[in-house]
């Protein structure tokens, strides 16, 4: 993994931990799969 995959990979991951989708646009099939999952939603409680 080169400096410039790592640095796309952690700016996913830092969006994607904001709750933010993230999708990485490249043809490099190697950097898509460090593509961030979708976060769960949650359903909310009533109270």
């Amino acid at each position: 993994m080169s400096i410039g995959d790592a640095t796309i990979k952690a700016v996913a991951e830092y969006y994607a931990t904001a709750r933010f989708h993230v999708q990485i646009l490249t043809a490099d099939e190697g950097l898509k799969a460090y593509e961030p999952t979708k976060p769960i939603v949650q359903p909310r409680r009533r109270v």
